[in-house]
């Protein structure tokens, strides 16, 4: 991997996931996270979708707001890289929030899940302005 940091690897579906971004930010901060995911296998991925997975957390645990749950994506051929950006809204206070990812597409003629992606970030609270 030349580029970023390896994220998920899954040899079976062909799947490699890297991102250049840091896990750290601030309370309240909104941010881009922008995902690499390429075509390692033998076939073109055809009709991608990548959707927002629910976590039933009642209010009860902090979440990041998400700008756009769901989107379509472009079909993939084999090597080529595809680039995902989703933005996010981080809650108003310190913590480790959590949010997770389904890549759906046609693999082999069969719809499937080709794989998860798990943001995760640790919240600081804002830096302090100097005088």
């Amino acid at each position: 991997m030349k580029n970023g940091m390896l994220i998920r690897s899954n040899r079976l579906l062909g799947v490699e996931v890297t991102s250049k971004c840091s896990n750290i930010v601030c309370s309240g901060e909104e941010f881009t996270r922008t995902w690499n995911i390429i075509n390692l296998g033998c076939h073109e991925w055809k009709n991608l979708s990548i959707y927002h997975k629910d976590e039933s957390h009642n209010g009860l645990y902090p979440y990041l707001r998400v700008g756009q749950r769901s989107m379509a994506l472009k079909d993939t051929k084999v090597g080529e890289v595809l680039e995902i950006a989703v933005s996010f809204k981080a809650p108003s206070y310190p913590c480790s929030v959590s949010s997770k990812w389904m890549i759906e597409g046609e693999f082999c003629g069969v719809t499937k899940v080709l794989d998860t992606i798990n943001l995760t970030v640790d919240v600081l609270s804002h830096p302090l302005e100097e005088a």
